[in-house]
């Protein structure tokens, strides 16, 4: 995560902590509906393993997490399209 010049107040620690929380969670249920569909283990390792991959891209192509991604592509300060563009291109 991108860290601000100033120091967070206690209650922007917690909403930084709750909104990581939710999106962890988020990715969590994902992955494990991607088990109940397909009751593969194979399945749910290669997805949890791809978002992992893109996590890590993140940090070493824009030095950003992936709560930022999302705040960014809903404002508009990144494509999507660009950015899969991209990982694809950094996982080859």
């Amino acid at each position: 995560m991108t860290s601000s010049p100033r120091s967070l107040s206690n209650s922007e620690k917690n909403t930084k902590q709750m909104q990581v929380q939710s999106i962890q969670d988020k990715i969590t249920k994902f992955i494990e509906r991607k088990f109940r569909a397909s009751h593969s283990l194979s399945t749910k390792n290669t997805y949890n393993s791809s978002l992992r991959r893109f996590i890590e891209f993140l940090h070493v192509q824009y030095d950003i997490d992936i709560e930022v991604l999302l705040q960014k592509i809903q404002t508009n300060q990144i494509d999507p399209i660009d950015t899969l563009d991209t990982f694809y291109s950094f996982l080859s």
